[in-house]
């Protein structure tokens, strides 16, 4: 037998006794370890070696026995717990039927009472709100902007409330939160008819004083409308003055400028006049002497010729000749003047 039928026959020992248990008893936790220390004995017992292929085959094989013992356990408790839940669902079936059917029991036999109760809780709710209506006449700042006229329309609406025996057992407390409001609206009602009263008297002062300061106003605005009056017709004559003088003053200078106008025109003309006059004479001094130079030369050149040519060129034909060349008609021959 090799070892692998070995502990095959160990572990199913082991898991065939706890089949063959009864449930409950297996999985009572001193059998529960008796049976996972039995596991550990035979798993100690194996010798795990990794130096060949088949001892790391066992070690695989052992590894899986215990898991698969595992699940063996687990699906045996699974289906002991899925037993128990059957048969708990069915008591608390049960268990529910006997709350509904009780309780409809109980509701039926109490449900005169409740009835009564309810209808008495609804009675007390309205006396009660009957009661906080009354009270709340007593609640002051409600009446802030309201008249004494008008609070006296709702002390009458008080003093007709009716405070009889369908109020019960608050009765009493009714009737002293009636005399509650009724006490408080007449005070305020006083003290509202004091305070209109000093309110118009302070009114008629502030409209006597407010009429007494708007004419006074007025007056004042009127004295100052004329004195503004007064005071724009004076700048307006000083201002009509200032104009005058000065537009008598820009005549004049204007006058007097049209005046120096002429004058400078006048010098200028005489100025130019002279200068031109001054220029023609120049220009004709400079003619006449440039002429008497010119002539001169050409005397010279005329001269030259006829001692140069003899009897060739005679004085007449020399002049000819020199003006030709002053004139420049005659290419590539000038005269030096």
């Amino acid at each position: 037998m090799n070892i692998e039928e070995k502990e095959e026959v160990s572990f199913d020992l082991v898991l065939r006794e706890a089949e063959e248990m009864d449930k409950q008893e297996l999985f009572r936790p001193e059998v529960v370890e008796k049976i996972l220390d039995t596991i550990k004995d035979k798993v100690k017992e194996f010798e795990p070696d990794l130096t060949t292929a088949k001892g790391r085959k066992e070690i695989a094989y052992i590894a899986n026995k215990v898991a698969r013992s595992k699940t063996f356990l687990d699906g045996i408790g699974k289906n002991v717990v899925s037993e128990w839940k059957a048969k708990a669902k069915d008591v608390d079936d049960q268990r529910k039927h006997i709350r509904d059917t009780l309780d409809a029991m109980k509701e039926y036999v109490r449900k005169p009472l409740t009835e009564w109760e309810n209808e008495e809780k609804e009675r007390q709710e309205k006396i009660n709100n009957r009661i906080l209506e009354i009270k709340a006449y007593s609640d002051l700042a409600m009446y802030e902007n309201l008249t004494a006229i008008e609070i006296k329309e709702k002390l009458e609406d008080v003093n007709a409330i009716e405070i009889d025996d369908s109020f019960g057992d608050n009765k009493t407390t009714a009737q002293n939160e009636k005399e509650n409001s009724i006490s408080a609206l007449e005070k305020l009602i006083t003290d509202k008819a004091k305070h209109e009263k000093e309110q118009a008297e302070l009114a008629e002062l502030r409209k006597e004083k407010e009429e007494r300061e708007k004419k006074e106003a007025e007056e004042k605005a009127e004295a100052e409308r004329k004195a503004q009056e007064e005071k724009i017709r004076k700048e307006a004559e000083e201002k009509a003055k200032i104009e005058a003088e000065q537009k008598a003053k820009e005549a004049i200078a204007k006058v007097e400028a049209e005046k120096q106008e002429i004058l400078r025109k006048q010098e200028e003309e005489k100025a130019n006049a002279d200068a031109a006059q001054k220029q023609k004479e120049e220009e004709e001094r400079k003619r006449i002497a440039n002429e008497s130079h010119r002539s001169s030369i050409e005397d010279q050149a005329i001269v030259s010729l006829v001692n140069s040519c003899g009897d060739f060129v005679n004085i007449r034909i020399s002049k000819e000749v020199i003006k030709a060349i002053s004139e420049n008609k005659i290419k590539n021959v000038s005269i030096n003047y």
